[in-house]
């Protein structure tokens, strides 16, 4: 099938959360296509980063913490390491995060228009991932 005509694009992997000294990598089974979705974890909302590890979010005063492993436990175990940002700095990054993907979407779907003319084929993309 062509790439226009797919209904869902999915593109494994996910967000990394990291500062300076931790770097959380989403587990098996999220992808690309839920950004969105992950962007809450910047609000304190825990979503599904798959698992293997098992990385979540959560609350605590004023600030987001993820924990890099643990959800599937149930509580979910709080596993270290963990990144700590303040609310004001989680938002800062959601816009971050918000329009670096628009930029890569937009960068995407110009090599896809290119590389699929080349060939004859649709050049027809979805306009958001």
């Amino acid at each position: 099938g062509r790439l226009s005509e797919a209904e869902k694009l999915v593109l494994p992997g996910g967000l990394r959360i990291n500062n300076s000294k931790v770097t959380i990598e989403p587990g098996c089974c999220c992808g690309v296509e839920e950004w969105r979705d992950q962007l809450t974890a910047l609000e304190g909302c825990s979503p599904w980063w798959g698992h293997d590890p098992a990385p979540w979010a959560e609350l605590d005063e004023n600030d987001v913490v993820i924990w890099s492993d643990g959800r599937i436990e149930t509580p979910p175990e709080r596993i270290s390491p963990c990144i700590r940002f303040s609310s004001a700095h989680s938002r800062n990054l959601t816009s971050e995060v918000e329009r670096s993907m628009a930029q890569w979407l937009s960068s995407l779907k110009v090599w896809a228009e290119s590389h699929v003319s080349q060939h004859g084929h649709s050049t027809r993309m979805p306009n958001r991932l």
